[in-house]
Order: C-alpha cells, then structure tokens, then sequence
C-alpha cells in the first residue's frame, strides 16, 4: 500500500548557515545609520524648553533661539583687540581733536575697563563717543552761562573785560595775570575785582625790586592816541589812563611828562 499526500512523513527545513548566524531580533531588521541617530538624540535640549505638547524638535528650536537673543544682548562684548583705535562719530571728529586727549587718564582708564570686559572696537567706540558728547554738552553750558553773565555787565561789557585784563597784564606777572582773568566767568566777580582794582589803583605796591618796563617810547605814544572799539579815545577811561602814567614813571622816572589825550 503506498502512502498518500495526507500520511506523507513530516519533512523537516533546515536553516542554511548564513540564517542560523543571525539571532532572532537581526532576522529581517535593518540596521539605523549612525547619522540618523545623531538627529534624533536631542539630549542637548535643557529642560526648560521641554514643555508640555512640544516636540523634541521644537524644543530644540526654542532654545537655539534663546541663544541667539542672548548673543544679541552681549552685542559688543565679544573679545577686546590688542589695541583698539578710536574713530569718533561724523558729529565729533570735526570739534573734537584727538591729540588734545591723547594723555586723558579718563580714556586711559575706559581702554583698561574694556580689555577686562571683552568689549570689541565697535563697541569701544560707541562708549567713546558717549563720553564726548558729555564733553561738549558741559562745554556749550559754560559757554551759555558766560554768554548770560556778559549780557548782565551791560552794553559795555567787552570793554569792562578788557579793563580788568590790561590792569591785570601791567601789574601782575603772568601767572597771577592768567589766573585772575580765568576767574572772570561771572558778573559778581567782575564787580568785585573792578572795585579791588579801584580801591588799590593809588596804593602803594610794595616790590622787592624795583619793576622795570620793556615797553618803548613809541610804544608808549601809540597807547596815548589808541582808541577803544566804538572810536573813543581809550586816554579818556581813568583807569587806562593811569596804566599809562605807571608805565611813563617806570619807564623815565616819576618827574612830569606830557599826556596826549586823542
């Protein structure tokens, strides 16, 4: 009796060599690329960025952009050059000369405190500029309140001024001359050196030495006739007048003399 299809012996598939080396998990899975692993570990993603419905990706774009506003925020703070040059903005580099600030302990100090910062050129720069336009605010301000006090001389103020520095020129040295001049920045110090100067204008000067004149003859004679800058003969102001006597008596002695009044 020969044996059909239903009692056929159970025949048995054995796995070739290459299947039996591979484990039951490599079986038909393909291995994932190292780059794509790369892309998907977002391990680097700070935990305040991982919210609630956000994806990895997302989260990984949030950051990137808080990185990028916070390199905004540092802006200039990004490394100091070895020695930074300063270029002042189109509104200053025409009323500022440098080579006036060459020796600034101010500007030498900021140089100092930007290194330590980090702070780049650019940066330096803008800091500079801040601190010269300050400069030139404080200096228009002097200038307006000098400009006030000289109105509240009077019409001839210029004259009054020029007063007190010829006096001050004839009968101080220059260092005292230079500095009284550079206290005449307000109309109470202009009164009260007009009057030291009135009540001290026949003292008695006490000298080590007798002063001696440079001046000459001619030149002596020009200040007789000189005129004032409405035309009037400058011999006409008392004090000028006097000036001139002093020098006449220092330069020929105290004997009288003939005065030229234009």
């Amino acid at each position: 009796m020969t044996d059909t299809a239903e009692n056929a012996p159970e025949t048995t598939v054995e796995p070739t060599i290459e299947q039996a080396s591979l484990s039951n998990e490599q079986v038909g899975t393909d291995p994932v690329p190292a780059q794509d692993q790369a892309a998907n570990d977002f391990s680097f993603v700070l935990d305040k960025y991982k919210k609630e419905g956000r994806t990895d990706m997302d989260a990984a774009l949030e950051q990137a952009k808080a990185y990028k506003e916070l390199q905004s925020k540092f802006g200039s703070f990004v490394g100091a050059p070895d020695e930074y040059e300063i270029a002042l903005s189109e509104g200053l580099k025409d009323k500022i000369d440098m080579e006036d600030f060459a020796d600034d302990p101010i500007l030498q100090d900021a140089k100092e405190m930007a290194k330590t910062w980090g702070m780049n050129n650019e940066g330096f720069n803008q800091m500079v500029d801040l601190y010269f336009r300050g400069h030139m605010a404080d200096l228009e301000a002097i200038d307006k309140i000098r400009e006030e006090e000289i109105k509240s001389l009077g019409n001839n103020a210029e004259r009054r001024l020029n007063n007190i520095q010829d006096w001050a020129k004839v009968n101080l040295d220059s260092d005292a001359s230079a500095a009284l001049i550079d206290s005449l920045t307000s109309a109470a110090t202009v009164h009260a050196v007009e009057q030291l100067i009135a009540k001290t204008r026949n003292a008695q000067q006490v000298q080590d030495s007798p002063s001696q004149t440079t001046i000459s003859h001619e030149e002596l004679r020009a200040m007789q006739v000189a005129k004032d800058e409405f035309g009037n003969p400058k011999m006409n102001d008392p004090e000028y007048r006097n000036k001139v006597n002093k020098l006449y008596d220092q330069k020929f002695g105290a004997q009288p003399h003939s005065i030229t009044i234009g």
